[in-house]
């Protein structure tokens, strides 16, 4: 037995799942087309993909220590608002959601080094 046939049969049994992840990847980018689409939606005029983003507001909620993992992680919640204005009809209205982000505490040990 040579190596192109035992390679052969290995090269069979991934084609199915190379298959498999290249219609996953497909249907995924689907998805997120057809969510962005619904997302940016004009309340007004119900037209699909209408809105731009006009403006982004960050507000800082919150910054603590979360105890509850293995090592203490710092973490930053801030309420984001975007604002957005319809392509067609003109109408404005808003968006808000809650980001959520551990700082690591490698990250700030470096920034307090950069800063002596």
């Amino acid at each position: 037995m040579d190596f192109l046939e035992v390679m052969y049969p290995v090269f069979l049994m991934c084609i199915p799942i190379i298959l498999i992840m290249a219609i996953g990847i497909a249907f995924t980018a689907l998805w997120l087309k057809l969510m962005d689409k619904n997302i940016r939606a004009c309340p007004e005029c119900g037209r699909k993909a209408a809105g731009t983003i006009i403006e982004t507001e960050e507000e800082m909620l919150s910054n603590y220590v979360d105890h509850k993992r293995y090592n203490s992680v710092r973490v930053k919640k801030t309420k984001v608002t975007d604002h957005y204005k319809c392509d067609f009809c003109g109408y404005i209205w808003t968006r808000s959601f809650n980001r959520v982000e551990p700082i690591s505490t490698k990250r700030l040990s470096r920034v307090k080094k950069d800063a002596e």
